[in-house]
């Protein structure tokens, strides 16, 4: 796994208004919900060879569903329909994508 595959998967199963969590991204990936460092990690080597890249990482987001802001993050996901409230989305269960194929 590296972060072309891993910004590939975002890119397809993750569209407008919707988010993915880093955990289920870890699923998917290792098979297993400990490996979002490692996630984290891909998509910030993602921006940092392509900061248009930032406008598909945003939309991972923690299970909790606090937001830190990077790379506009906030602004884009409201843009884009997700309520977010004193920098947490709101209802994140209901917005999360779920990969098929763990």
């Amino acid at each position: 796994m590296n972060w072309r595959e891993l910004l590939n998967k975002v890119k397809t199963e993750v569209p407008e208004g919707r988010i993915i969590t880093y955990k289920e991204l870890a699923l998917w990936a290792f098979g297993k919900p400990t490996g979002t460092q490692a996630i984290v990690a891909m998509l910030k080597a993602a921006v940092n060879d392509n900061s248009n890249n930032a406008i598909y990482t945003n939309r991972v987001v923690p299970e909790s569903g606090n937001l830190s802001d990077p790379n506009g993050q906030i602004s884009q996901l409201i843009a884009e329909g997700v309520s977010i409230n004193n920098k947490k989305i709101e209802s994140v269960s209901g917005r999360v994508i779920r990969l098929a194929n763990q």
